[in-house]
């Protein structure tokens, strides 16, 4: 369900790069024209490499890519490429747990970078994930990674989440990730970052202190996407920051929605060493458990971490390798 395409630059004062895609060979057609229908993407000089979303698992594709300079289209070589496994964008990727194994207590991450988590318990997972399995709340259980001091090696002034959640009808809110944040007191609690859902929002920290006026008395650092709604079933929830703010974006299908803030935010450089979950969330007793779990009959697959914030083009993609739009 997507194919990133990779090339060198030609060494020319090149204008830009077009890439072509049929199901079937494109091999013989050289001129402008004769390409256009099976152009998918139009990209400005300097580019190397394209990720393409739209590519369906177990297809055969045909790609050219085209120089452009001078007026005039230069294809190269053509590609024939498979398509396999799940879109995911690779630049910054820190974490990346499918959640398709469906039997067991591990769920191995996929980015390499070895932040498997372990089940509490091998009834979280379901066969009903948004791409094969994932794992479903039973209203006790989570997955825990272990304890670190920014385990994931989030950057101090950007990163992004995108995850698919599950919402059953009536479910407001739901945890979904903690990144080692305790609860002894305000000051403790200015440490880590965790992302949940509130009366169907996203709320996540975005600042170690009081971000300029984002949130209310008491916040800590955290924002609530209020123009942001999940709706029942699936939907794809993105969150991000960077030194000058935050967004959220949420993909449904009954209608896509997103919302940010501007603010000149502080680096987010006090980590603690705490314990780290998914499907959990700590902020009160003891730091090793949390303090609320997934919600029963609530869902979650397909979850990625990065440092650097996801494009427009990005976020589209992960939405449609899910199946979000066809």
């Amino acid at each position: 369900m997507g194919i990133r395409l990779s090339w060198t630059d030609p060494n020319v004062a090149e204008d830009g790069y077009n890439v072509y895609r049929h199901t079937s060979s494109i091999a013989g057609l050289e001129t402008a024209a004769e390409l256009a229908p099976y152009l998918i993407a139009e990209l400005p000089a300097g580019t190397t490499g394209y990720d393409d979303g739209g590519a369906l698992d177990d297809e055969v594709y045909y790609y050219r890519v085209a120089t452009l300079a001078g007026g005039q289209v230069y294809p190269g070589d053509e590609l024939v490429i498979t398509a396999s496994g799940a879109f995911v964008p690779l630049d910054g990727l820190l974490a990346y747990w499918k959640f398709d194994e469906n039997g067991g207590t591990t769920a191995a991450d996929a980015s390499g970078n070895g932040h498997d988590g372990t089940l509490t318990s091998s009834a979280l997972w379901t066969p009903d994930g948004v791409v094969g399995a994932g794992i479903e709340g039973d209203g006790t259980n989570y997955v825990e990674l272990g304890y670190g001091t920014n385990l994931l090696g989030l950057p101090d002034d950007e990163w992004a989440y995108a995850v698919w959640v599950y919402m059953p009808i009536g479910v407001l809110t739901e945890v979904v990730f903690d990144w080692g944040v305790q609860a002894s007191g305000s000051a403790a609690q200015n440490v880590g970052a965790e992302l949940y859902i509130e009366d169907r929002h996203p709320r996540f920290r975005i600042e170690q202190h009081e971000p300029n006026g984002v949130d209310g008395a008491g916040g800590r650092g955290r924002w609530t996407a209020t123009g942001a709604t999940l709706g029942d079933g699936w939907n794809l929830v993105i969150a991000q920051r960077d030194m000058a703010g935050a967004e959220a974006y949420v993909y449904h299908a009954g209608g896509n929605s997103s919302d940010s803030v501007s603010a000149t935010l502080t680096a987010f450089d006090k980590w603690g060493n705490r314990n780290n979950f998914i499907g959990g969330l700590q902020y009160s007793g003891t730091d090793n458990t949390p303090s609320a779990v997934l919600a029963a009959g609530a869902r979650i697959d397909i979850a990625l971490v990065y440092g650097r914030k996801l494009s427009s083009t990005e976020r589209d993609a992960l939405w449609n390798d899910g199946n979000g739009v066809q």
